[in-house]
């Protein structure tokens, strides 16, 4: 059996995965896809260190750049074909042979806070109607006339907007 590359070597930085997205106790996961001795997919993935076969689910070749982990889906059928280029095309950009691909760019992420802010907007105005529940209305600013739409529930309190 060959001696797997160290985490550290440029070896490891070619290497490319085959997973299959497969559904375990109705959650949707990852799992490395077994090839057969022939050479040929047939369903089975190792799951917990147990083989199992999983007719249903996407095969994924899985790989990383530059310290990120990029997954694309592959047919079946050129699972294993798709996982050998990629890997051969690492190998090339490593060794200067080829130019690297422009990485995708990446979308800010956005975080919300758990707590409302206590800055709130001049044009949000409570609106009593008759009966116990009351409703935030916006004086039709962009600001928070969306938020305002959205965020119409039934409570029995005024709920204050914040613009961030």
């Amino acid at each position: 059996m060959p001696a797997q590359p160290q985490k550290n070597s440029p070896e490891y930085a070619d290497r490319v995965n085959l997973i299959k997205k497969i559904k375990v106790k109705d959650a949707w996961r990852f799992a490395p896809a077994v090839v057969e001795s022939n050479g040929k997919l047939k369903d089975r993935v190792r799951v917990n260190g147990a083989i199992e076969v999983h007719p249903e689910g996407t095969y994924y070749i899985e790989w990383r750049e530059q310290g990120r982990r990029f997954r694309a889906a592959v047919d079946k059928d050129d699972a294993i074909d798709q996982a050998r280029r990629k890997a051969v095309e690492l190998r090339a950009i490593r060794e200067g042979l080829i130019a690297a691909p422009e990485p995708p760019p990446v979308a800010p992420t956005k975080r919300r806070s758990a707590k409302p802010s206590t800055t709130t907007c001049d044009s949000s105005i409570l609106i009593a109607s008759p009966g116990p529940i009351s409703r935030i209305a916006s004086r039709s600013t962009p600001c928070c006339a969306a938020r305002t739409r959205n965020n119409m529930s039934k409570t029995r309190r005024a709920t204050t907007f914040s613009i961030s």
